[in-house]
């Protein structure tokens, strides 16, 4: 190969000088590489003109590395293993499974210590080693990481007043109400506000625009009272109610997740609508892995036992 007049090198002359070293033939060499002898020599012969010595000569019908080929092997055998390891990250990363590009989650807090591990679990049984990174935090720093290209699959509630996201999966959901099993309620199929009066109300903080539309709902249903107790999570919210210290009022999508303590979930009527998603940045490309990893995602909000 030539280029402007000078011979240049490339990954087929280094592949040929690694074969012939390691079997002393042209021919053998000709056959591990699926070329012709006369190719393999070629090869050679371009290799020794390129470096300016002779690389190997004839031993009986072997050939031998010459005193120069002995010093200059090590080297060449360097960028051969680094071009072998070059193709296995590029075929590491043409199917998603290179521990160089991690595939990094953003979930809130309640579903970081319930679904993701669970997900995760599956998700690494069925792919291979894959190296991924979960982080947590409220629903605007969860779309930031997500639009900034920090994190590759956020889960946010909508609407989102931040840019720069693609809604993957929309998942609807409702406001319900989680209680102990025992509580003189759990029997009910469904609970109205006028029910709620009197009893201790676990509500998330002012923080959340849920909130604000429960006491809205509250106030025209006219239930005047504050809650008992104010909890930052829907997790912290569950484990609350499990302990028999009042009524939660949270997301059924997520208040699913924590099905395994004492708790029950009842319809609250009217019903207060809450909707979620799954967001990716629109702006930012996204690892392999995160096409399967949403594939996965995909059967969470109708059948959560799935995973």
């Amino acid at each position: 190969m030539t280029k402007d007049g000078d011979l240049t090198i490339s990954v087929k002359h280094i592949q040929a000088y690694d074969a012939i070293a390691a079997t002393g033939s042209t021919i053998a060499a000709a056959v591990e590489l699926g070329i012709s002898q006369s190719n393999a020599s070629r090869l050679l012969h371009q290799l020794e003109l390129y470096l300016g010595v002779r690389l190997f000569e004839r031993d009986k019908n072997r050939l031998s590395p010459t005193r120069e080929g002995v010093q200059l092997g090590p080297e060449i055998r360097t960028i051969a293993d680094r071009l072998t390891a070059l193709k296995v990250l590029a075929q590491e990363l043409e199917h998603g499974r290179s521990q160089e590009i991690p595939l990094r989650l953003a979930f809130p807090a309640s579903l970081s210590v319930t679904l993701v591990p669970r997900l995760v679990k599956r998700f690494l049984s069925e792919t291979g080693p894959v190296r991924i990174e979960v982080s947590s935090g409220n629903y605007v720093a969860i779309e930031r990481m997500v639009a900034d290209g920090d994190a590759d699959i956020g889960f946010t509630r909508l609407p989102s007043p931040t840019s720069g996201l693609r809604q993957e999966i929309v998942m609807p959901s409702r406001n319900i109400c989680a209680l102990h099993r025992d509580h003189v309620l759990a029997g009910r199929e469904v609970l109205s506000v006028a029910d709620l009066k009197s009893e201790p109300l676990i509500l998330l903080n002012r923080e959340r625009p849920v909130r604000h539309e429960l006491e809205a709902l509250f106030y025209r249903q006219g239930l005047r009272q504050r809650p008992a107790i104010e909890a930052h999570s829907v997790g912290c919210a569950c484990a609350l109610a499990a302990e028999g210290l009042g009524v939660a009022i949270v997301s059924e999508l997520l208040a699913r997740e924590y099905l395994s303590l004492s708790l029950v979930l009842l319809p609250l009527e009217p019903a207060v609508a809450v909707t979620y998603a799954i967001v990716t940045p629109a702006q930012h490309p996204l690892p392999k892995v995160a096409a399967p990893f949403l594939a996965h995602l995909q059967d969470w909000p109708s059948s959560p036992a799935l995973l």
